[in-house]
């Protein structure tokens, strides 16, 4: 059984009045679910007062699967976002399930399925399917905030974090370096010449520069590592739970990459006469009782260094 869901955030008196004239088969568009369906108007306040206010994808997720748990309405929920995100699978695998794909105002809110041991009643599916109206506001919302948080803590050329969100993440990460005594390192790079190319290449050309060298920073790296840019042509690498040698491991991983892309992928021609884009990276690690401007200041600090060797250099001690 699937269902397209296509919910509004206005009232559709034509759709619930055609609804009640005439069945539809599982697979076609349900144009609006009625609010005026006994599906249990106390579970439904309960769910909504669980829901609203949250502004977590995964959590709103949770939170519904919770409700339909308590009420024996499944035993198990998988959704599938239409972002990037993971895809959520909660509770345990059952035989019977109820497939739906949720819309609001035409925007694609994600899959989600429900399933259990015993077969669904209509008068359960009514039930879900009401319950669904709800979700599906606060997953736009929910999405909505998300999509604005992201606008203002990203970069927008290179979709790294920008300055914003490193402190933010500095400190959550000093925090937790402190209270589990787990290392911690920090890079500043610094792309060399880049005056030189932006001259040369005009501000498109060096944008461009600029986003592939990103791109190698995202390869490089692991999941869990913190990838912003600082400013300009200068980019900050928080590495969680990551000492000094692990940090110089992959600073070098990071040079050998970028030596391996090719001078059609940055864009320079045939004509090209500079040298090609390369970056000098100062490493600090974290020192009890260091703060988010002495780590940054140490780093920055071997970033001089680094530079001040000839360029296209890693420093990591002074």
């Amino acid at each position: 059984m699937k269902k397209v869901i296509p919910f509004s955030s206005k009232p559709n008196t034509d759709a619930i009045a055609a609804s009640a004239r005439t069945s539809q088969p599982a697979g076609q568009a349900l144009a609006e679910i009625p609010n005026s369906w006994n599906g249990g108007a106390e579970q439904q306040l309960l769910l909504m007062q669980r829901l609203i206010g949250c502004n977590d994808v995964e959590s709103l997720i949770s939170l519904f699967f919770r409700w339909c748990n308590d009420l024996g309405l499944a035993d198990g929920l998988t959704y599938e976002a239409t972002t990037d995100a993971a895809d959520l699978n909660l509770g345990k695998r059952r035989h019977h399930s109820a497939n739906y794909s949720l819309t609001l105002d035409q925007l694609p809110l994600g899959q989600i399925t429900l399933c259990r041991r015993e077969r669904f009643t209509e008068n359960e599916l009514l039930r879900v399917e009401q319950a669904l109206g709800t979700l599906a506001r606060c997953l736009r919302t929910a999405i909505e905030f998300q999509t604005l948080q992201e606008m203002v803590t990203q970069d927008g050329l290179t979709g790294l974090g920008n300055r914003l969100s490193l402190h933010q993440w500095i400190e959550r990460e000093l925090s937790r370096t402190r209270r589990h005594n787990s290392p911690l390192s920090l890079m500043m790079i610094d792309v060399d010449h880049f005056k030189k190319i932006n001259d040369s290449l005009g501000h498109i050309g060096g944008d461009h520069v600029l986003k592939t060298i990103a791109s190698v920073f995202k390869r490089s790296t692991r999941g869990s590592d913190l990838l912003f840019r600082f400013g300009g042509d200068e980019f900050t690498i928080l590495l969680p739970h990551t000492d000094l040698q692990g940090a110089q491991d992959a600073a070098r991983q990071i040079r050998n990459n970028l030596a391996q892309i090719s001078d059609e992928e940055f864009g320079l021609g045939n004509e090209w006469t500079h040298a090609r884009p390369d970056v000098s990276i100062g490493i600090a690690d974290y020192r009890p009782g260091d703060t988010e401007a002495s780590l940054l200041q140490r780093a920055d600090t071997r970033l001089y260094h680094a530079k001040a060797q000839g360029r296209g250099a890693v420093c990591s001690n002074v």
